[in-house]
């Protein structure tokens, strides 16, 4: 289950757009799945860069790396130069081939990562600013091609809020869309509830869009039901039953 990556060509690219921005506390969630983690290298699950000096990346240092193995490091400057310099994790989740939940969090000047629910690695930047290259999001590869991710990935959103930590628990039960606001951007594997928000552009390494319009899609017959008010909206998915990417891996 889940958007697949085969280590060698696949990558989705996200077009640019103001809704990955990342301006203050965000959280940025998603579920993962190894194929392997054999080599020396690295593999590179998400990167955006822009025209100027700030980025942001997280990526897998593979069982051969000569630091740190089997370890998840994120990345990132600023437009001012100041740097989340290897935020690693604590544990080696690059050593298990089943589903893991990711999510980063970040609130105030500190950035934490959690697995799982379970904090997993944290640093802080006083004054660090805004996080807003003006690039694609490349999921699966670098821009530049190579660090090829190999594995699944699932139920990939953002929030422009930090999530309190029983929500972040919660994300391995329930995909981001059942969290009540500030949902930034969402892009959902192969679970019951599928929706995207306006503006993104998706596409595959062949070139195939990858979008739907505003919408919820819902398990059973086929039907489609726009966006209702957002009181309504939460009463539609509380009706339903959400699986999680654990789950879906059976």
């Amino acid at each position: 289950m889940g958007l697949y990556f085969n280590e060698s060509t696949n990558h989705l690219i996200v077009g640019s757009d103001p809704a990955l921005d990342k301006a203050g506390d965000f959280s940025l969630s998603f579920g993962f799945k190894l194929d392997d983690n054999v080599g020396s290298s690295v593999q590179r699950l998400f990167m955006r860069t822009g025209s100027g000096i700030d980025y942001y990346l997280l990526e897998l240092r593979e069982a051969g790396h000569a630091t740190q193995p089997n370890t998840l490091c994120f990345y990132a400057k600023d437009a001012a130069g100041k740097q989340v310099g290897a935020l690693v994790s604590d544990d080696t989740p690059g050593q298990s081939t089943a589903w893991q939940t990711y999510c980063l969090i970040r609130s105030g000047d500190t950035f934490t990562q959690y697995i799982d629910g379970v904090a997993n690695g944290t640093q802080t930047v006083a004054g660090f600013g805004a996080l807003d290259p003006d690039g694609d999001l490349y999921l699966g590869c670098s821009p530049w091609g190579g660090s090829y991710f190999g594995g699944s990935l699932d139920e990939i959103a953002e929030l422009h809020r930090a999530l309190t930590l029983d929500e972040i628990r919660s994300l391995k039960y329930l995909p981001p869309s059942a969290l009540p606001k500030d949902l930034a951007w969402y892009l959902p594997g192969l679970a019951d509830v599928k929706e995207h928000w306006a503006g993104l552009s998706v596409t595959d390494n062949s070139g195939g869009l990858v979008e739907h319009p505003p919408g919820l899609f819902l398990p059973g017959p086929p039907r489609y039901v726009t966006w209702p008010p957002a009181v309504l909206r939460r009463s539609i998915f509380d009706s339903l039953v959400f699986r999680s990417p654990v789950v879906q891996a059976g």
